[in-house]
This record gives structure tokens, C-alpha cells and sequence, in this order.
């Protein structure tokens, strides 16, 4: 049911780039927009998908967070009753992908640091190919939206801001794996962490601060951070990489 619920976030992705020059959402206002101080309304996604509240949780949490046990199950439908408790989402959109081209057809290379491979190293902004590819592993399309874990920078009252970046995690719900979104619409199960425990930050942890694509410079490869400059990424760096 997960994926499904990812699927219909993609679909409406698609549609909002259809009637906005083929470029995907901003991070600012695909879920939620801030009017005024503490006050928010309605964001993008909600002229795009009916029930919108119910397509943004995932079914085997329904944005509980963290500190939710058994009949104590705080949610939020960000707009309503419960609005003050709770994660307002259980999906958000990858900082750096916002302003891409729905269809442009990138000719970049999609990769990630593989911390099962035994690197448990600060990412660093960008790296030389061949400094790279020992603890790389590769996405086959451009994530746009993940699967968040709701134990880190997620509280509704501190990190509502929808967008997956920096020392975000990705959930371990689903058998230690949480859900991918592609550009292509498909979804798919994901685990990339060696971390030993799913509730503390460790060294081997994912984070979305691990998540590069390729750039070609002078006939040299590099990798570059996603997510390392999100005031470039409003207007979207990665069409012009």
C-alpha cells in the first residue's frame, strides 16, 4: 500500500509540472505554504489529489510519530483536529530535485554513499570520481520523494518544513527498508544504512546529505551533493548540470 500512496504523489507531481513549464514543485509549497507566522494553508498537492491528507501517510505508520506506542497513536492531518501532534507527513520531496525537468531526460549519473560498504565518513560536497566510486552505490532514476523516518528532524512542531535534506533519514519501517520514489513514477524499497540501531544517529547512517550526481567538467567526472545549495535548488540547479 505504501508504494501505491507514493505512486498517486508522483502522479500528481507530474500533472503540477504539466501545468508549470515541466518543472517539479518547490519544496515550499508542494505540501503546506506559510501565509504568516505559525499560520498554513493548503499546498500544491491538495488541487492535485483528492483526500490528499490520507495519500501523504503511509498505511503501516499514518504519520505517528516517534514517540507513539500502542493506544497513545498521535497523527496529524495537517489541517485538522490533530493538526499540533503527531509528523505532518510520512513521504517528502528530496531538497535538490525541486525545479527539475519532469521529461528532460538527464543524462546524469545518480549515485549515493553505500555505508555498507564500511565508510562512515562526513559527505563532503562534491568528490572526484575516482574518490568516489569505491563506496558508491547508484540509483536508476532520480529519487524525488522518500520514504522519512520519523525519528529525526521530523516533529511536527520543530521540522515541518516537507522536504528531505541534510542529516534526514529514511524509515526502516518495512522489514529495515523504507520507500524510494523515482522520477519515472515507480517506487521502490530501499535500505543504504549500516547504522546498528534504527532509533540513534550513528556514523553509519543514510542521510540525505549522501544522495550526488555526476557533472562532467574539462573531460573530468565528478560527483556533486544534491542538497548542498538549497537557495540554487529553488529554481532548478539540476537542469543546468
Amino acid at each position: 500500500m505504501c508504494a501505491v500512496q507514493l505512486r498517486s504523489i508522483g502522479q500528481a507531481t507530474a500533472m503540477y509540472a504539466h501545468d508549470h513549464k515541466d518543472r517539479i514543485w518547490p519544496r515550499s509549497e508542494w505540501v503546506k505554504v506559510e501565509v504568516a507566522p505559525d499560520k498554513w494553508e493548503r499546498g500544491a498537492i491538495f488541487d492535485y489529489v483528492n483526500d490528499a491528507d490520507e495519500v501523504l501517510a503511509c498505511p503501516k505508520n499514518n504519520r505517528q510519530a516517534a514517540t507513539s506506542t500502542g493506544d497513545d497513536q498521535q497523527y496529524s492531518d495537517l489541517f485538522g483536529e490533530y493538526k499540533d501532534v503527531g509528523v505532518d507527513f510520512d513521504y517528502s520531496l528530496v531538497r535538490g530535485v525541486q525545479g527539475a525537468k519532469m521529461y528532460k531526460g538527464y543524462i546524469n549519473t545518480f549515485a549515493y554513499l553505500d555505508r555498507t560498504t564500511g565508510f562512515s565518513g562526513t559527505s563532503s560536497q562534491y568528490y572526484s570520481a575516482e574518490n568516489f566510486v569505491s563506496n558508491a552505490g547508484y540509483f536508476e532514476k532520480l529519487p524525488i520523494f522518500v520514504e522519512e523516518h520519523t525519528q529525526f528532524y521530523n516533529a511536527h512542531d520543530e521540522y515541518n518544513d516537507g522536504d528531505w535534506a541534510r542529516l534526514d533519514q529514511i524509515t526502516e519501517r518495512h522489514q529495515d527498508q523504507g520507500h524510494i520514489l523515482y522520477i519515472d513514477g515507480v517506487a521502490r524499497l530501499f535500505n543504504a544504512s549500516a547504522g546498528k540501531s534504527e532509533f540513534e544517529e550513528e556514523p553509519g547512517d543514510f542521510t540525505a546529505d549522501d544522495i550526488y550526481y555526476s557533472v562532467r567538467e574539462s573531460g573530468t567526472q565528478y560527483y556533486l551533493q544534491m542538497n548542498a545549495d538549497p537557495e540554487a535548488a529553488n529554481w532548478g540547479f539540476l537542469n543546468d548540470k
